[in-house]
């Protein structure tokens, strides 16, 4: 098992962000040294996910791309032509005045 290069890089920020949020604690709250590191792991969890998890082959990063990508572009901007044509035999209208006054 070996670590790729998001993986990695994703790894070592959320490494990174424990150690800040270790240093914040300890310094300014004067909390012990253990104690630091396990208040700082809640926070370094968004990155570690976001390197880890993979959602259809992709990574989270990029799957928010596309899912942002998807939802920009849902609604199409011209006519494709691949809808049913309408063959409605029942319908809600109602029948116009002229009509009705011919029965």
């Amino acid at each position: 098992f070996s670590l790729d290069g998001p993986e990695l890089f994703w790894a070592g920020l959320g490494i990174v962000i424990i150690i800040g949020v270790a240093f914040v604690a300890g310094y300014y709250f004067k909390v012990p040294t253990q104690l630091c590191v396990m208040v700082g792991i809640p926070f370094s969890i968004p990155a570690f996910l976001m390197g880890f998890i993979k959602i259809q082959g992709l990574s989270m990063f990029s799957y928010f791309k596309e899912y942002l990508y998807d939802k920009m572009t849902e609604e199409l901007i011209y006519e494709a032509g691949e809808l049913p044509t309408r063959d409605d035999y029942w319908t809600m209208e109602r029948e116009s005045e002229s009509r009705r006054k011919k029965k």
